[in-house]
């Protein structure tokens, strides 16, 4: 077992070291809520067909939490995409995440909110996420990542994408979680998925210019270099 434990941490150390940032042409932001989904969707998107920013439900039409998009009334923008993991099947990322993960993240408790991404081209309109995941820091702080598959295939690969941020529940402040960061939770998941076992492969790749900023929530931006990590899971 210590040699096993070695040996994925020596595979995670490799991994990280190699990792390469690639200059990206940067899309246009989304656009306020409620628009059309094809118009969200630059010709100069990283990935053709596939918007750069999540949004998230703000508003619910019932009295229920919104984890559909059929139940949300109102969506606000939200973090941008850092985390693309690709993968042969459409499935195994949300399997690979709790299942070969160091340390594990978990399913998310509780009922979360729906993020949604455009798209275009593949499955057009508004693809919402299906599932949650998280990785508890304390009592009121936690990463989090929302999985979202627009059903295109890349370089014959499938895609699921998300924006990995750490949450700080904070009634006082808010009413409930903010956003505290995007970088670190992005490095974290990436981390876990390579010191567990699921990923082949990873690559930083610049999106958007470093200091860019994302709104956390509760009034206030949160920064980040712009980089999203590629992670290829393994087959």
């Amino acid at each position: 077992m210590r040699a096993l434990r070695w040996t994925r941490l020596a595979a995670a150390a490799v991994a990280l070291l190699s990792i390469m940032a690639l200059d990206s042409r940067v899309s246009s932001p989304v656009s306020a809520a409620g628009s059309d989904a094809s118009a969200q969707v630059s010709s100069t998107s990283p990935l053709p067909g596939i918007g750069t920013t999540v949004e998230t439900c703000r508003a619910s039409s019932s009295r229920s939490t919104p984890t559909s998009l059929a139940g949300c009334a109102r969506w606000a923008r939200s973090g941008p995409i850092n985390v693309v993991l690709v993968s042969s099947d459409p499935e195994s990322p949300f399997q690979d995440a709790v299942t070969e993960t160091s340390p594990r993240w978990q399913l998310a408790h509780g009922h979360w909110l729906v993020a949604r991404l455009p798209t275009s081209g593949c499955r057009s309109g508004w693809q919402g996420s299906q599932q949650q995941i998280e990785l508890r820091i304390n009592a009121v702080t936690r990463r989090h990542f929302k999985f979202i598959r627009p059903g295109c295939r890349w370089q014959g690969q499938w895609l699921t994408l998300g924006d990995a941020h750490t949450d700080v529940y904070d009634v006082g402040r808010c009413g409930g979680d903010h956003i505290t960061d995007l970088d670190a939770a992005r490095d974290a998941l990436v981390t876990s998925l390579v010191a567990g076992g699921a990923a082949r492969q990873v690559e930083y790749r610049s999106w958007r210019p470093p200091g860019v900023t994302a709104p956390d929530g509760c009034g206030r931006r949160v920064a980040s270099d712009g980089r999203v990590a590629y992670v290829w899971l393994q087959s």
